[in-house]
C-alpha cells in the first residue's frame, strides 16, 4: 500500500507558474514541439534540457522542474550533465538554446511590461534610494576615517597590551589596565 501510495505521489505534476508556461511556450514555438510529449526523439529531449538549464539557472528546484514536465529529479540532473557537452559541439542547438533564453528572459523582464508613468515613478524611486545611499556611504566613511585616526593614535598601545598578555590571561590584563586608568583620570 505505501509503495502505491509512493508510486502515485511521483506521478502527480506541479502546478507550472506563469514563468514555466512562458517558457514552456517559447520552446514550443522555437523548436516545433510539445515539451510535454512523451517523445523520446532528440529535439523533444533537447527541448526538455533547455527547459531545464533556464529554469534551474532561474533557481528553481531539481524535483519541481521535473514534477512539471512529468519527469523525476534524476532525469533533470542527467539533463543538467550533458546539455553542456551538446551546446558545446553542436552548433544548431547552442543557437535554439541561446534564441530561447533570449526570448525568455527580454520578453519576461518586468520592465516590458510598466507604462511609461509607472516607469518615471520607478526611476524617481531609484534616484532617491541612490541619494540615501550616498549619504549614508558618506557617514560610514566619515566614521571610518575618525575610528582610524583613533586607531592610529592608540595603536602602540594596542600592540604592547597584544604583544605582553598571554593567552587566557586577558581578564586579569582588563581589570589591572582598568585599576591603572582610573588612577590616572
Amino acid at each position: 500500500m505505501a509503495s502505491r501510495l509512493k508510486s502515485l505521489e511521483d506521478n502527480i505534476m506541479y502546478e507550472q507558474t506563469e514563468e514555466v508556461k512562458h517558457l514552456i511556450g517559447i520552446i514550443n514555438k522555437v523548436l516545433s514541439v510539445d515539451i510535454m510529449s512523451k517523445r523520446r526523439q532528440r529535439v523533444f529531449i533537447q527541448a526538455r534540457m533547455i527547459y531545464a538549464r533556464i529554469l534551474r539557472d532561474k533557481g528553481y528546484t531539481l524535483t519541481y522542474i521535473g514534477k512539471t514536465i512529468g519527469k523525476d529529479h534524476a532525469t533533470i540532473i542527467h539533463y543538467l550533465g550533458i546539455i553542456d557537452m551538446d551546446l558545446k559541439h553542436n552548433n544548431l542547438f547552442r543557437e535554439s538554446f541561446v534564441k530561447i533564453s533570449t526570448m525568455f528572459f527580454e520578453n519576461h523582464d518586468i520592465i516590458n511590461e510598466l507604462s511609461i508613468d509607472e516607469l518615471k515613478n520607478k526611476i524617481f524611486c531609484m534616484r532617491n534610494e541612490i541619494n540615501e545611499l550616498y549619504l549614508e556611504n558618506k557617514y560610514i566613511t566619515n566614521k571610518y576615517d575618525s575610528l582610524k585616526d583613533d586607531s592610529v593614535r592608540l595603536l602602540p598601545i594596542i600592540n604592547l597590551i597584544r604583544e605582553k598578555t598571554l593567552i587566557g590571561t586577558e581578564h586579569i590584563v582588563l581589570k589591572k589596565l582598568n585599576a591603572l586608568l582610573n588612577s590616572i583620570n
